[in-house]
């Protein structure tokens, strides 16, 4: 099965002066999850920012734990996703989801973040 895609939806923006705070969704398609997380392409035209953000908040409501990796460029960023191991004493906490399918609840969440870009640097 190909990787799954993310594509990202712009809600709004507030420019501040030096930073562009973008609020949006991502949805994430059928398909594979990838070691490392799936691309995240930022290079839309209602982000002001020609730079990577900053940092960020990415939440969801399927109970998965969503994280950005801000790659060097806009358009090649990575959301890694963690679930919940077995609550043990040997298990980690979190565990990255395994390189295969993407789980459903995870195709189906509603999946919204928060960004800071610079706009001046």
């Amino acid at each position: 099965m190909a990787t799954s895609v993310v594509t990202t939806t712009i809600n709004a923006h507030y420019s501040t002066g030096k930073w562009d705070l973008i609020v949006g969704g991502f949805a994430i398609a059928a398909g594979d999850y990838t070691t490392g997380g799936l691309t995240v392409n930022f290079s839309n035209t209602e982000i002001k920012s020609m730079q990577v953000p900053v940092t960020g908040l990415v939440e969801g409501k399927s109970g998965y734990i969503y994280r950005y990796i801000a790659g060097l460029t806009k358009n090649i960023g990575k959301l890694m996703i963690f679930q919940v191991a077995a609550c043990n004493q040997s298990a980690a906490p979190l565990s990255e989801l395994p390189a295969a399918a993407t789980p459903g609840a995870v195709v189906a969440d509603t999946i919204w973040f928060f960004g800071w870009f610079p706009l001046l640097r």
